[in-house]
């Protein structure tokens, strides 16, 4: 195992800070936990989340993903300090004097003795799920980004440290679900909802908003690329569905329906008043993001028990409006949409179908 590795030096604030390149095999054995370092974990002493399921996940997606990437993890170093060995470039003749020693100074090599001790500030189950992997396929050969910054074992470099952990976790931008679903490759309900919003001519992409809630006001728009993604979380839960195929089929066969049953939905596309009047004026449940779900619940236990074309006879004739005995007091309250209550209101519709 080498103890030499390609690095850069660098400032940022009062830390000063080295990314290097590390393999899949050093990670496993030179990196520990925090709780590994020390016998005694005080609450001072604790600087890393525990352990969790999410662990599972991340060596889930190392095994199977080939186009797998991961952003840096940053590793204190205490006990020893690693050397640094700064490049010659002076035979290097296309750089000014000025940029050769700003270029030096960044460049070279970082030596770990060996006596200092390594643990993840941030990164603690991605370091995991990597030494977890190494033990089930010795010929894991992924390299990775690691950012060094020296800690202090005492009480104000604890401090120091935990501040760097808590400052990392508190004030990163985490990316949100609606960005999750436009970029998302992993979770099929995110995939399910972007080949909807681009594949499903009979509701346009022109009428689903791209945003960062499920919320939608705007008479311009019929829903969310976030709502299809919860309707879709719907059928892939309720129905087992492990593929995309068969995803977009069982949602496609619900949009279909609802749009078939319900004329006005699609009417309202090229019509804005109506939109208006079906949303705000009679307060449709299926031109709101949890009566679209709740609809999906309902469709899914018609499907699965192979009654649709009971639904399709008996849901026309129930008041979906939320201000309905179905919907008043548990989802429509106080003129207000209460999603806590959802289990309340599909239960009440189950039954009114059901008479």
């Amino acid at each position: 195992m080498s103890n030499i590795f390609p690095a850069l030096r660098a400032v940022m604030g009062n830390w000063v800070y080295y990314p290097i390149l590390m393999s899949a095999s050093e990670i496993s054995d030179r990196i520990m936990r925090s709780k590994d370092i020390r016998e005694n974990q005080t609450l001072d002493d604790y600087l890393q989340r525990e352990i969790t399921p999410n662990v599972k996940k991340i060596t889930e997606y190392i095994r199977n993903n080939e186009d797998r990437f991961f952003n840096s993890i940053i590793v204190g170093v205490f006990d020893d300090t690693p050397n640094w060995y700064p490049l010659d470039l002076g035979h290097v003749d296309i750089l000014t004097d000025e940029r050769r020693e700003y270029l030096e100074d960044s460049m070279g090599l970082l030596e770990l003795t060996g006596a200092e001790k390594l643990f993840a500030i941030d990164g603690q189950h991605r370091v995991e799920a990597i030494k977890r992997q190494v033990l089930d396929d010795p010929n894991f050969k992924d390299q990775f980004s690691i950012i060094l910054v020296q800690h202090v074992d005492s009480v104000s470099g604890k401090k120091r440290t935990r501040k760097l952990f808590s400052d990392i976790n508190k004030k990163a931008q985490k990316v949100s679900p609606g960005e999750l679903a436009i970029i998302d490759e992993e979770d099929i309900e995110n995939i399910i909802a972007r080949k909807i919003y681009g594949d499903f001519d009979r509701l346009p992409y022109t009428k689903i908003i791209l945003s960062k809630t499920t919320t939608v006001n705007d008479p311009e728009f019929f829903t969310s690329l976030l709502t299809l993604v919860a309707i879709a979380k719907v059928f892939k839960k309720n129905l087992k569905l492990t593929t995309e195929e068969s995803l977009y089929k069982v949602q496609i066969g619900f949009l279909n329906f609802l749009m078939d049953l319900f004329p006005e939905i699609e009417q309202s596309f090229t019509n804005t008043e109506l939109t208006k009047d079906l949303r705000d004026i009679q307060k449709m449940i299926f031109m709101r993001h949890i009566g679209l779900e709740i609809l999906a619940e309902i469709y899914s236990l018609y499907l699965k028990d192979h009654q649709l074309d009971k639904l399709q006879e008996k849901l026309p004739l129930i008041n979906l409006r939320f201000t309905s005995e179905l919907f008043a007091e548990n989802i429509y309250k106080g003129g207000e949409i209460i999603a806590k209550h959802r289990a309340g209101a599909i239960a009440k519709l189950k039954t009114a179908l059901e008479q």
